[in-house]
């Protein structure tokens, strides 16, 4: 009877841990789908917390605030910019720019968060 109590109680154990293990996320992606939990992204990328990596077969090309994702083969797919949430017109985020990885940091943007936001054609990852 010990040894039923003992393995009943180790699974309740282990499917909390698993429950609770499904529920967490360990990157803060704030740009969703509509109506989805699902992050968006211009494709050729992946978003990774405030920032987005380039797949294989992509190049990132920056223009001044924007970066423009392009196929190696030349043909544009989308643009990211770094979005201040504070409202106002004069704090901007600081986008960091390497040609594998983009990521939008503070700034000037005070009091709100940064986001990479795709503005041009974005699907679902």
């Amino acid at each position: 009877m010990k040894k039923h109590a003992a393995l009943v109680l180790g699974g309740f154990v282990l499917m909390f841990i698993a429950s609770a293990s499904a529920n967490s996320r360990t990157t803060n992606i704030e740009t969703r789908a509509a109506g989805t939990d699902e992050p968006k992204s211009v494709p050729g990328t992946i978003n990774r917390g405030h920032g987005a990596i380039v797949k294989p077969g992509y190049i990132f090309v920056r223009r001044g605030d924007q970066v423009d994702v392009f196929r190696t083969r030349g043909s544009k797919t989308g643009t990211y910019v770094c979005s201040c949430r504070s409202g106002k017109v004069n704090e901007k985020c600081e986008l960091l720019f390497s040609p594998k990885q983009i990521l939008c940091r503070q700034g000037s943007c005070s009091g709100a968060s940064c986001r990479l936001v795709p503005v041009e054609p974005a699907a679902t990852q």
